[in-house]
């Protein structure tokens, strides 16, 4: 059996894995809005430019 002393940081390390890459998913989605957002700002412009 493992003791109280095992479980504890091994949970602490999955929360904290978890956090992680719930924060980059976060950040990824920023990132592709704004991609989004800037693509589309560069039609817009393209499109009053010509």
């Amino acid at each position: 059996m493992l003791s109280p002393h095992h479980v504890l940081p091994n949970n602490q390390t999955d929360y904290g894995l978890i956090s992680v890459v719930y924060s980059l998913i976060l950040w990824h989605k920023h990132v592709v809005y704004a991609c989004v957002w800037l693509i589309q700002l560069g039609r817009i412009l393209l499109a009053r430019s010509l």
